[in-house]
């Protein structure tokens, strides 16, 4: 109750300030004024102890000092969050006025990456894309351990068509936050990578049981050496440590004794399956007009045998044999890879501008805004009902329908009723009921697709979809990975 009173007494304070902009420069005021008086304390400060005999000397301590310094830095965090957080309020409508908070802000916190990360952004919104990038390339230059900077990069050159660039940005990115595996391509490492161990302290069932399978397969495989097995047997014991823990529910909480067993994997990249672009093109669509009218028409369509058998069977490679699946915040049982964080490979950026070729009336538009993959248990609920704020999204299954036990199922529930357009990003994710009364309200029929290797199933991205039951046999191979492009960005915001 009282956390809850002392924020909405915060908040109020802050919205006062907002509508009151004469009360930011009195704030202003008064931090100069205290500025001042810091100057003129710790000068009486220096002068009473190195001047006065101590019968005369003023009840002035060290500590009086440190308080001094301490209160005025507080305070000066404080008006450069209230700048920040007035920036973010005007960039939409007033840009120049927001750089005028931003630059504020600076000047009390110089030090703030975020502050240049904002920055960027406010320059991106105008169209700035020069200032934005140069922005974000300083806080590459003053924290080159930031992989922040590095994904807003690659976001950039993603938002103009630069995917070469961008999948750099992105491979130096995961490195830098997830250390570099130990058959890594020189060309993808940074320069320098932080050594700090990621604390995952929270995990989910579904994480632990996949880490020990995949290490399991890759040793096996010898695509790990033998050093690996006892960190195997860590997650086995540790698993079994578990056993009686809910296994769809995260998160699982973890000791410092249990989290030192599994640290040396645990969210960490180990191992890659490097995939080159292949020479020859790989997507295979025909009768491209008449896909186009029908997707028009109905918002979506279902392709059989979308990509050369080859690289389908690459991708699926690449997906089992990479440790880039830490997404583990998920509580339908699967995990889930992005493309800032592990799931960036040239073949991907390879399909990804071949669909965009191969169907101009549906994807020429848009631009390249995301790509994932979730690799699934073998028995769960998967991706519960949700919409996605892109234009199109195009799912792509890998695993071979041969380890499907039930093949009527396991693939994608569409609702061909988009999400209202105000709807925000988190109510597309997370209001279920809402989804579901409306959906109801309006008669919506699912349309079922069954699942099939090598099928693709493109449609709006705002109609709401979920995972078909997912029961699929057992063992590692047989996880159903599936993965997704998603193109256009629906709804502008203050990130690229």
């Amino acid at each position: 109750m009282v956390v809850t009173g002392m924020g909405m007494v915060t908040g109020s304070i802050i919205k006062f300030l907002f509508q009151s902009p004469k009360w930011l420069r009195a704030f202003l005021v008064i931090h100069w004024v205290a500025l001042i008086a810091l100057a003129i304390f710790v000068t009486a400060f220096c002068v009473n102890a190195a001047f006065l005999p101590l019968e005369r000397q003023w009840p002035l301590s060290l500590w009086d000092l440190v308080l001094a310094v301490a209160g005025l830095k507080l305070f000066s965090v404080f008006l450069s969050s209230l700048h920040e957080l007035r920036m973010r309020q005007l960039a939409g409508g007033l840009p120049g006025l927001a750089l005028t908070h931003l630059q504020w802000a600076l000047r009390f916190t110089p030090g703030n990456p975020e502050l240049y990360y904002a920055w960027g952004h406010l320059l991106y919104l105008q169209g700035d894309l020069s200032g934005a990038r140069e922005k974000y390339k300083q806080v590459t230059q003053i924290f080159p351990l930031d992989s922040a900077a590095e994904v807003y990069l690659g976001r950039l050159e993603l938002s103009v068509g630069h995917w070469q660039e961008a999948h750099g940005h992105f491979a130096r990115a995961y490195r830098l936050a997830r250390g570099i595996a130990w058959n890594d391509l020189r060309e993808w490492m940074p320069e320098a990578v932080n050594e700090a161990v990621p604390h995952r302290f929270r995990t989910s069932w579904s994480k632990l049981n996949f880490d020990q399978e995949q290490l399991d397969f890759l040793i096996q495989g010898h695509y790990l050496s033998g050093h690996f097995k006892l960190i195997l047997q860590n997650y086995q014991d540790l698993l079994r440590d578990l056993a009686s823990q809910n296994k769809t529910a995260y998160p699982i909480v973890l000791s410092a004794e249990q989290h030192a067993k599994v640290l040396p994997v645990l969210g960490r990249n180990i191992h890659i399956s490097p995939v080159p672009e292949f020479p020859s093109e790989l997507v295979r669509i025909e009768d491209t007009e008449r896909l186009e009218a029908s997707f028009q028409k109905d918002g979506i369509l279902v392709l059989d045998s979308l990509l050369a058998p080859d690289a389908c069977e690459a991708l699926l490679h690449f997906c089992q044999k990479s440790t880039i699946w830490h997404d583990d915040h998920k509580s339908g049982g699967y995990l889930g890879s992005y493309m800032d964080d592990g799931f960036n490979c040239p073949l991907l950026y390879q399909v990804a501008r071949e669909l965009k070729e191969k169907l101009p009336g549906i994807l020429g538009a848009w631009s390249l805004l995301q790509m994932w993959g979730y690799n699934h248990d073998s028995q769960c609920e998967g991706i519960g009902l949700h919409a996605d704020a892109a234009h199109v999204n195009i799912n792509l299954w890998l695993t071979p329908e041969s380890a499907n036990q039930d093949p009527e199922h396991g693939g994608l529930l569409v609702f061909p009723l988009e999400a209202p357009q105000d709807w925000s990003f988190q109510t597309l994710n997370t209001e279920t009921e809402r989804m579901q009364a409306l959906i109801q309200a309006e008669q919506i029929s699912p349309v079922k697709i069954a699942y099939r290797q090598n099928r693709a199933v493109i449609f709006r991205s705002r109609f709401f979809h979920a995972t078909d039951q997912v029961n699929f046999k057992p063992g590692y191979l047989n996880r159903r990975i599936n993965i997704t492009f998603l193109y256009g960005r629906y709804q502008p915001d203050l990130k690229p």
